[in-house]
């Protein structure tokens, strides 16, 4: 990973074969973030996706396999219990053209990831009863 320090924040250049929610996190952490927003561009491979299933309260994931233009990474940075936690989603598209998208759960870099975090006040999240999530609570 390659950083740049921005007036906004950061710009962050993420190298092939890092895992992007992972890398994504540990910068996070690294700098003392407890809020912010998060957004990126790239190309991705064995993408796992997910949607939240709100009768059954829990995520449905699906694996996507293969080379991806990661069309579109937002995002924003919280405290869970005081552990940050980084809550992504993403739209990925491969050769049919076609969109793929949700809760981002794993990505690896196959090309590269342009990375923009700009850093924000601090938030928590807690737990939604109706939703068994843990929701933004600013």
């Amino acid at each position: 990973m390659k950083a740049l320090k921005t007036e906004e924040g950061w710009l962050l250049v993420l190298e092939r074969g890092e895992e992007v929610v992972e890398a994504i996190t540990s910068f996070v952490k690294e700098k003392g973030l407890e809020g912010g927003q998060i957004r990126a561009i790239g190309g991705v491979a064995d993408v796992t996706l997910g949607w939240y299933d709100l009768d059954a309260r829990e995520y449905r994931k699906k694996r996507f396999e293969g080379n991806f233009e990661l069309v579109a990474l937002l995002g924003n940075a919280s405290l869970v219990d005081g552990e940050v936690f980084c809550h992504l989603h993403a739209a990925v598209s491969g050769p049919d053209y076609a969109l793929r998208g949700g809760h981002l759960f794993e990505a690896r870099v196959s090309i590269t990831a342009e990375v923009e975090i700009r850093p924000g006040p601090r938030v928590e999240r807690r737990r939604d009863d109706f939703t068994a999530l843990n929701l933004l609570a600013p």
